[in-house]
């Protein structure tokens, strides 16, 4: 009787960690492919989404002996807002033409990605998104002056 007893519970006891463990490895699939999908989407998105750079157009200047009527015709470029790259735009604060200096910066994204790995008992790896730049905010400043230009937050 007790030796068919220890088989029972011993089967059980099988049976309730190979569940377990087929369980775990089904939610850390799934966390880690979309943990994944969403850095590949937000590398993507930086890489399509980089400022396109348009000539301007500008008079040439003829000489006075020839009276010459030239039209001068005017390009209006609409800024695109910079995302992981640094961008080309024009600083607000000192009316400069410049390259934007970027910085990374702990976001509610980060958190959330934080949270999320220690709640589904990844725990030892819930402090990976403080080191990865694609879940971080980016600041964008202006490198003349100082003066922040734009964040790209990432949620």
């Amino acid at each position: 009787m007790q030796e068919s007893s220890n088989k029972v519970t011993s089967k059980v006891s099988s049976l309730l960690s190979s569940l377990l463990s087929s369980l775990l490895s089904s939610l850390l699939s799934s966390l880690l492919s979309s943990l994944l999908s969403s850095l590949l989407s937000s590398l993507l998105s930086s890489l399509l989404s980089r400022p396109v750079v348009q000539p301007v157009i500008q008079p040439v200047v003829q000489p006075v002996v020839q009276p010459v009527v030239q039209t001068v015709s005017q390009m209006v470029v609409v800024q695109n807002l910079p995302k992981c790259v640094p961008g080309q735009m024009l600083c607000p604060y000192c009316h400069t033409n410049v390259v934007t200096k970027i910085e990374y910066k702990i976001g509610p994204y980060t958190w959330l990605v934080c949270g999320l790995l220690g709640v589904f008992l990844c725990w030892p790896c819930c402090f990976i998104p403080f080191c990865v730049n694609d879940c971080k905010d980016v600041e964008h400043s202006c490198p003349s002056c100082s003066g922040i230009i734009h964040v790209h937050r990432r949620m």
